[in-house]
């Protein structure tokens, strides 16, 4: 997870979007996907998931469990973000 577009490492972005981000170097099956969220900072996403950024590098971050919990609770807490997510390659 990338707070833009040109937050992404050149390998996740598709080359058909060069014109954007003139360093693209993906395949052009790859799509680029954007979560709505107020602020790409730590914190949580909702009552089961959370933001944590990586401490080398404020332009990645992983989408955790905010507590330790079954792999299949973490998947359907995953699943349940699908309506939120959605193809930006603008």
């Amino acid at each position: 997870m990338a707070p833009s577009l040109s937050g992404l490492p050149a390998i996740r972005i598709p080359r058909r979007l060069a014109h954007l981000t003139p360093h693209a170097l993906g395949g052009d099956a790859v799509r680029v996907w954007n979560m709505e969220i107020n602020e790409f900072t730590d914190g949580p996403l909702n009552e089961k998931l959370y933001l944590r950024l990586s401490p080398k590098n404020p332009n990645h971050g992983v989408v955790e469990p905010i507590r330790a919990m079954p792999l299949d609770e973490y998947v359907e807490a995953l699943e349940a973000t699908l309506d939120e997510w959605h193809v930006d390659e603008n």
